[in-house]
């Protein structure tokens, strides 16, 4: 009892200092986030919990994720990752300025109601290694990702549908998940996706 207390204060005086509160944003949700590193076998990594919180705005929505234990050497602050949604359009999802461009999407039934969940390509500029497909729900956020160049992938677990939707995920043996052993393969399966996009925008 006297460890949850604790885990309580910690927490309201985190968020305290995020200055992130009902006051501030109108119908603002705020949660944990259980994050996990996996081996493509399914052997665990590295696990964590993360802050969420999902700030509705005039044309967008954003997505925080908060890592109470990484400070930012810099400025001092708690670091965090934002993702941010238009909501009149799925195409482009925004990962801090970088812009992630959407590849593929595809639903799913979860007790008797469609989901559907978009997989965005992430390349930031000047970052060497860190390319990714973002598996992404409008409702919870991030599900899945998945770097291109490592042998793991990571899951982000808030609330029962978010873990359905990641259990869906990892039954999915279609191409829509990267679960493709051969790198070389799979670069050229992602080239023809992207060379796709690039032909739209």
């Amino acid at each position: 009892m006297k460890k949850n207390t604790c885990v309580i204060i910690c927490i309201y005086l985190f968020l305290q200092s995020c200055n992130i509160s009902n006051n501030q944003y109108s119908n603002v949700r705020n949660d944990t986030v259980k994050f996990t590193l996996r081996t493509m076998g399914g052997e665990i990594e590295r696990e964590g919990i993360e802050l969420f919180f999902k700030i509705p705005h005039k044309e967008t929505v954003e997505f925080r994720y908060y890592i109470p234990s990484i400070i930012d050497s810099i400025t001092k602050a708690t670091a965090f990752n934002s993702y941010t949604i238009f909501k009149n359009s799925d195409s482009l999802l925004l990962f801090g300025d970088d812009t992630c461009f959407l590849l593929d999407s595809k639903r799913y039934l979860i007790d008797n109601k469609f989901y559907q969940i978009n997989k965005y390509f992430m390349n930031q500029e000047n970052v060497i290694d860190e390319e990714s497909e973002i598996l992404f729900n409008d409702s919870v956020g991030i599900i899945q990702e998945y770097p291109l160049n490592w042998n793991f992938y990571a899951t982000h677990i808030m609330d029962t549908l978010s873990q359905k939707l990641n259990d869906a995920l990892l039954m999915d043996t279609s191409l829509f998940v990267k679960r493709i052993n051969n790198k070389n393969k799979y670069h050229n399966i992602l080239s023809n996706q992207l060379n796709k996009l690039r032909r739209t925008y």
